[in-house]
């Protein structure tokens, strides 16, 4: 079992993804829609994963999120984005994430970069 914050800000989206991660054997330990409660709750929660949207409420956008979660927490960041421009993906990939899933994405896609990453046998430090 995988713990996973999930940061979307489209409700419905985000109600599905955690459903279905979780039948997939998952813990989504919280589900949050912007990138400023991202920082707070992944140090509370400290997920293995996060799940982050690249366009979200708030003043802080996917990108600038995954990069002050990456200065507090050693979990590893999986982008989502209906945005596939190339200035977006090059700021996106630029932190190295997991993944970056243009949407629409299955949770399968989701639980695929997971167990990849599981294989290699990285491991995410806790903590």
């Amino acid at each position: 079992m995988s713990r996973i914050l999930l940061v979307e800000d489209e409700f419905l989206i985000a109600r599905l993804l955690q459903r279905n991660l979780g039948l997939l054997g998952n813990e989504v330990v919280e589900l949050v829609g912007t990138g400023e409660e991202a920082i707070v709750r992944v140090q509370q929660s400290r997920p293995e994963y996060v799940v982050m949207d690249i366009r979200l409420a708030g003043e802080l956008d996917g990108i600038q999120a995954a990069k002050k979660i990456m200065e507090v927490s050693d979990s590893a960041i999986i982008f989502l984005s209906g945005y596939s421009d190339p200035d977006t993906k090059s700021a996106a990939l630029a932190l190295e994430p997991l993944a970056f899933l243009i949407k629409p994405i299955s949770p399968d896609q989701i639980q695929e970069v997971i167990e990849e990453h599981k294989r290699r046998g990285a491991s995410v430090k806790s903590n």
